[in-house]
């Protein structure tokens, strides 16, 4: 997801590639935001499992985060983009 080889407009108009693009810098900015937020901006491991087991984690706390800052927009009564992740 995020990206496409598709080069022939008439099958995948412009308008769905630049949202296609669109989609891919904001998974790779909330990786970058949870990667620096949990301190893993360092965090090196070389084998398959160990990068596979870190990119779960990271997702999966910020889901959490994420989740938790939709909570607490609704509580403050302001919508989500209003709420700071990383002051949550």
């Amino acid at each position: 997801m995020g990206q496409t080889n598709e080069l022939d407009p008439t099958r995948l108009p412009v308008i769905y590639v630049v949202a296609l693009y669109w989609q891919r810098w904001r998974i790779e900015d909330a990786y970058k935001l949870v990667k620096r937020l949990l301190g893993l901006a360092n965090f090196w491991v070389g084998s398959e499992n160990g990068v596979t087991l870190q990119l779960w984690a990271t997702w999966l706390l910020y889901t959490v985060l994420v989740d938790l800052s939709d909570e607490v927009a609704g509580q403050l009564g302001v919508p989500l983009t209003d709420i700071s992740l990383e002051m949550v």
